[in-house]
């Protein structure tokens, strides 16, 4: 079974086993120590605890019991000897990566006794390493002279550094010509380990179970060279796993036990990034928070439970061999770490078990001969800390902590720094690697948590930035450039540019070096000296360490946050691209980027020393991914023998030519990169450098798909589809943009200096074969830029499969529409360039014609797929628009001898008629106004124009030679009334139900139909013969008069408002005619009198414009359809004179009809009769008077005058 890596609390099974946590939350408190101590279990290897099995009296431990080293339960105990170059804090690290930043303290459980025993043991020796990640420390043993002895011994020539053997002499005085010898083992000590094993093993044995058939414990084959006694080749099981997905690795002889391993194996699941694998080196990997104080510890305690015992640990002491403090608060700290309750000593003469003692764990303080304070033993916990936090504050340095045998003072040295004083060879520093490799785990597992918040994000940054300068590229190019690749990655992950966090403004704060706010490695060390004796940074007196103090740390974060700016995200990330790819292109020449993959030769069931790893067959299918990497895990899993214990606490695996597959990585996440800039571009109207930006996209790609990261046949490559994309985004945007085209033209040109690496990198990888680069080019031509734009917009909907998006397909496919429907427009706007009045349309207008239909519908095809109605039907619209074209250009010809246009034809009906075919099944599409208002308005806007625009050719160049006159009357009004009655309703609402430019020109079409429909009654009313008709005409003609002056302001409409009243005039003068001399000839005079005083107000208007205007010929700048107007001044001075005229005239017969009334009083009760008639008439005469010529705005004002003393006199008399 499995190490359990829960901290869950576990149930036991049965009696015989129970959990090392209780169910209350695995808490410990001590009432008589007075202080807090809780302990969670992060990682056993045993998922329940051995039964404990008491010895009886006179068992023979010198004798080995049946089961003794036939597992591995008890093998790795915390006396077994490592190397002086195992770091155990930074293999915990590795293996609970999100512990980093939560504990204060991650070391070996030995290392936090020494520590704590100073005040207790002041001859003892003291030599920790230390290292700071974030807020938490490492703790590692050091031993400086076995480190210097094991690489005399031959073990490693490089691992040997002169810098730190001078130093080491320096500080403890010893020559440095003195040679330091590896302590040799004592016969008597490893005797004593013998017999401890055996007590273990006689202790976990029963009748019933023997351990090798035991399924709920791992077993170990047996170490050739185990400390605890000669090998047993009897049993097998299976092997130790650690808490690290992963194989067991170990160091060859004679390499750098500092380097990590480098394994040549293909892998079906890594794509390159190397991957950092660590065997466990505790039984137990505990969570303690000791008062306020949070460590991960690494412990080898033995525990066993069962019965009466819920847990318990066990101690062999020797008969005659008192407990003194040192022991009894090693006891006590390795129960409060791990939460045993009690502690079993088992004492011995000679390997003969004698008796028991069983003590609680907060007895242990108080044993004669052991007694402590737990209070002291917390401050100087404390202090401890304190002092460490305060001074080590330099992520990626290696601070030494040391105490010399008989001292009373602890000092701590910046190795770091001392060494960069020493030498200036970065690989001389023995600490670098594994230091750099901890900073590298870490980040990547921060960044495979989702998503990251804003201090997480500077925390990664400035792990990877420290391990980037920590490490030597040269030496661990791998590493290097996994590590941009990361930092790329941070900066700008995929669509960085859609993130919601992320805007495009500009932000200046995000405007930073990259390491203003990180600790670089080779900053001046504060500590040292410009002599030759190295002083210690900081010490710390022994006799304080027992004061009460707070635990706290002065270690501040200083990073910035990443910068919110899209683009200056991208150029940071390009700039680690460029560092990353610089590293690997000088590796590149050690593996073939096309070559085939190496295939594993070794035997799936072979399980021997000389091959570590198990073999694993690579998958010519795997895609690699541009997200962050994944770690590396065997397809199966093998025994792993465990002989002699010598290996790296830092093994690194990598899949074969890892530089090509770096390489394409790197590409790709360029490719990425380039990707989210162009769409930023984009969307600020920087259409040249988004075109520039593909085009560095589509080579990162195509270097990428050399070196084998993405499939040959690129069928979903959803980057690429994205990239195809944005590129037909900025040729479509180029085509609309055609005003300032040069400028767009120059950013298209302009490469940053990353842009030229990039671009030349890709170049060298492709050498020639290109697909999508070669083809985007910087276009000025509309035509040609839609056309690219249509083309790209199709490949990325050819390589789009199941597996894409479906948002991303669905926006491709609408883009593909509305570039359709630009082509449309554009060929039909061309064709309307082209239009003459005075030829019949030439066969290039009618080749455009069709080309603007075709793109119009293959646009509607397109947005069918999507059910995108609300687009279709705008398409549909356009078609409509298209029609009216084509019927403006057939039917508008003028003849030759009259220089006007003829009737209305056939194919001009026809048009028409294809065209309100389109507006209504763009209107069926919609089915109903709340699905898309905006939409539906601006097609019924259309259609009534269409509608009012045939009318009034109808009514204007009316086909009498085919239609009688009664059938064009009978459809001009029909199209008319079609058009008022899709315009008409929207007045009462406070939104329109149509989407003209303006409530004004919609206003306008109103009025307009109805002076149509008005003239069109007034005609029919004069050419009426039946008295009946003739009445019906007149009153749907004055109706729709009124309701033409009603939609008409005078003072935005001037001319029409005359118009109509004269027109309103003519009827009342024809039916003076038609009625003369009767009181209804007199009525209909003073009808006409009242309409021509109507014009007053547009009269006053004009008379209020200025010479200028005049001139210009408009009140204000706009055109139709806007909230200003235009004044014809051409028709103004035609329409005034008639205007006067007819004023003159009315008042002349209205005075003779008058004269000529037999009940001359009849009349008095409208206008006051003869008289007043007589006077009015007077007033227009004296005020016409005038002769010579006559300025029109002048004499607008003089009839509006006119008009007012008119109205005046008809005041005085009612």
């Amino acid at each position: 079974m499995e190490g359990s890596k829960s901290d869950k609390v576990r149930t036991p099974e049965k009696s015989a086993f129970t959990k090392l946590q209780s169910p209350e939350g695995n808490k410990s408190k001590s009432a008589i120590a007075e202080v807090s101590s809780t302990a969670i279990v992060k990682y056993s290897a045993q998922e329940v605890l051995p039964y404990y099995n008491k010895l009886q009296q006179d068992t023979n431990l010198n004798v080995a019991p049946s089961n003794w080293l036939r597992d591995g339960r008890f093998s790795d105990l915390s006396f077994l000897k490592r190397d002086p170059v195992e770091f155990t804090s930074f293999g915990m690290a590795h293996s609970f990566v999100d512990t980093i930043g939560d504990v204060d303290v991650i070391s070996d459980a030995e290392n936090i006794k020494k520590l704590l025993k100073i005040p207790y043991s002041a001859k003892a020796e003291v030599s920790l390493a230390v290292h700071r990640v974030g807020p938490t420390l490492l703790l590692d043993y050091l031993d400086v002279p076995s480190l210097i002895s094991f690489a005399s011994e031959g073990h490693s020539d490089t691992i040997f550094r002169r810098w730190l053997y001078d130093f080491y002499c320096e500080q403890t005085g010893i020559p440095k010509d003195a040679s330091f010898e590896r302590k040799k083992k004592k016969k008597d000590q490893a005797k004593l380990r013998h017999i401890f094993s055996k007590f273990l093993h006689y202790s976990i044995q029963n009748d019933n179970q023997d351990a090798s058939t035991d399924t709920t414990f791992k077993t170990y084959p047996d170490p050739s060279s185990s400390p605890l006694g000669d090998s047993s080749d009897e049993g097998e099981g299976e092997p130790f796993r650690d808490p690290v997905s992963g194989p067991t690795v170990f160091a060859e002889k004679g390499s750098d036990l500092f380097a990590p391993i480098i394994v040549e194996a293909d892998s079906p699941e890594e794509p390159v990034l190397p991957q950092l694998q660590q065997d466990s080196s505790f039984q137990h990997n505990v969570l303690w928070q000791f008062e306020d104080i949070q460590m991960l510890v690494g412990s080898n305690l033995p525990i066993f439970g069962g019965g009466k015992y819920p847990a318990v640990s066990l101690r062999l002491r020797e008969c005659g061999n008192p407990i003194n403090v040192l022991t009894g608060l090693d006891y006590w700290l390795d129960n409060l770490m791990c939460n045993v309750p009690e502690v079993a000593m088992c004492y011995h003469l000679d390997g003969i078990v004698q008796y028991y003692d069983l003590y609680k764990t907060e007895e242990l303080p108080d044993l004669e001969g052991s007694n402590f304070s737990p209070k002291v033993v917390k401050d100087v916990a404390q202090n401890i800390l304190s002092f460490m936090k305060a001074n080590c504050t330099r992520e990626g340095h290696t601070y030494w902590l040391f105490k010399a045998t008989g001292s009373d003072v602890i000092k701590l040295y910046d190795l770091t720094s001392i060494c960069q004083q020493r030498t200036d060879d970065k690989t001389e520093n023995l600490f670098t690697v594994p230091v750099a490799m901890l900073f590298y785990r870490v980040a990547k597992n921060m960044m495979n948590q989702s998503p990251l918040s804003s201090g997480e994000q500077s925390t990664v940054r400035q792990l990877l930035n420290n391990c980037l300068l920590l490490l030597d590229n040269e030496t661990y190019p791998e590493i290097f450039s996994s590590a941009s690749f990361l930092l790329s990655d941070l900066y700008s992950p995929d669509d960085v540019h859609a993130l919601p966090a992320i805007n495009t403004t500009d932000d200046p704060e995000g405007d930073e070096e990259e390491n203003n706010s990180e600790a670089s490695p080779s900053d001046e060390w504060s500590g040292q000296s410009d002599g030759e004796t190295i002083t210690a940074l900081k010490s710390l007196d022994v006799t304080k360490l027992s004061t009460p103090i707070t635990q706290q740390d002065d270690w501040i974060k200083v990073s910035k946050p990443l910068p919110s700016n899209v683009e200056e995200r991208c150029k940071v990330a390009l700039s680690q691209i460029v560092k990353g790819l610089s590293c690997v292109k000088k590796h590149l020449s050690e593996s073939s980027p096309q070559g085939d993959v190496l295939n594993s030769n070794t035997d799936d069931s072979s399980s021997s020393e000389g091959a570590p790893f198990p073999s694993q067959s690579p998958r010519s299918d795997a895609v690699s991914s541009s997200k962050s990497p994944q770690a590396v895990v065997p397809t199966s899993s093998k025994h792993l023998y465990l002989y002699k214990r010598e290996k790296t606490p830092l093994v690194l695996r990598r899949p074969v030519r890892w530089q090509a597959r770096t390489a394409g990585l790197l590409f790709h996440k360029a490719a990425s990169v380039y990707h989210s800039l162009a769409c930023t571009f984009n969307s600020n109207g920087k259409f040249g450098r988004g075109l520039k930006n593909c085009k560095l996209a589509f080579k990162c790609l195509e270097a990428s798909q050399i070196f084998g990261v993405e499939p040959k046949n690129k069928k979903g490559d959803q980057l690429l589809i994205s990239v195809q994309f944005v590129c037909g985004d900025s040729y479509l945007m180029l085509a609309k943009c055609q005003g300032n085209l040069a400028v767009h033209q120059e950013d298209y040109r302009f490469k940053s200096e990353e842009d030229v690496f990039m671009c030349d990198a890709a170049e060298e990888c492709i050498s020639g074969q290109v697909e999508y680069s070669s083809s985007v080019k910087f276009v000025s031509d509309v035509e040609k830029n839609l056309l690219k734009s249509v083309s790209l917009y199709d490949a990325a909907l050819q390589l789009a499969t199941t597996d894409t998006k479906v948002e991303l397909v669905v926006n491709l496919t609408r883009r593909l529409g509305n570039v359709k429907n630009e082509l449309g427009v554009f060929y039909m706007n061309k064709a309307a360039s082209l239009l003459d009045s005075s030829s019949e349309p030439s066969n290039e207008e009618r080749e455009l014609w069709k080309k603007s239909f075709s793109n119009f519908d293959s646009g509607i095809r397109t947005f069918d797929v999507t059910d995108d109605s609300a687009n279709k039907a705008l398409l549909l619209s356009n078609l409509g628009r298209l029609m009216r074209l084509c019927a403006q250009a057939v039917g508008g010809v003028e003849t030759k001898l009259t220089g006007r246009r003829g009737e209305f034809t056939q194919e001009e009906r026809g048009y028409f008629n294809k065209a309100f075919e389109f507006y209504n099944k763009a209107l069926r599409c919609l089915a109903d106004r709340k699905k898309s208002p905006e939409v539906w308005d601006t097609v019924t806007w259309e259609l009534s124009g269409s509608y009012f625009s045939m009318g009034t050719l109808l009514q204007d160049f009316a086909p009498l030679s085919t239609y009688a006159q009664e059938q064009v009357e009978q459809e001009v009004t029909e199209l008319m009334m079609k058009a008022l009655r899709l315009c008409e309703p929207s007045v009462t609402l406070s939104t329109p139900h149509v989407k003209p430019r303006s409530l004004y020109q919609l206003y306008h079409r109103i009025a307009s139909i109805h002076h149509r429909l008005a003239s069109l009654y007034h005609n029919s009313y004069r050419n009426q013969a039946v008295d009946h008709s003739k009445k019906k005409a007149r009153s749907l003609a004055e109706l729709h008069y009124s309701k033409a002056v009603a939609y008409f302001d005078a003072t935005r409409y001037p001319c029409e408002r005359i118009r109509i009243h004269l027109e309103q005039v003519a009827m009342c003068e024809y039916h003076v005619t038609t009625y003369g001399g009767s009181a209804a000839a007199i009525r209909s005079l003073q009808s006409a009198l009242e309409h021509l005083c109507q014009t007053r107000t547009a009269l006053e208007y004009l008379g209020t414009l200025k010479v200028s205007e005049e001139s210009e010929c408009k009140t204000a700048k706009g055109d139709e359809g806007s909230e200003s107007h235009i004044v014809v001044w051409d028709e103004i001075r035609t329409l005034v004179p008639i205007l006067e005229s007819r004023l003159t005239s009315v008042l002349k017969e209205l005075v003779k009809a008058n004269s000529t009334l037999k009940n001359k009083g009849k009349s008095s009760r409208d206008w006051g009769g003869l008289e007043m008639a007589k006077q009015m008439y007077s007033v227009a005469l004296r005020s016409s008077s005038s002769s010579g010529v006559e300025d029109i705005v002048k004499k607008c004002q003089r009839i509006a005058e006119t008009l007012k003393n008119l109205q005046e006199i008809k005041k005085q008399t009612q």
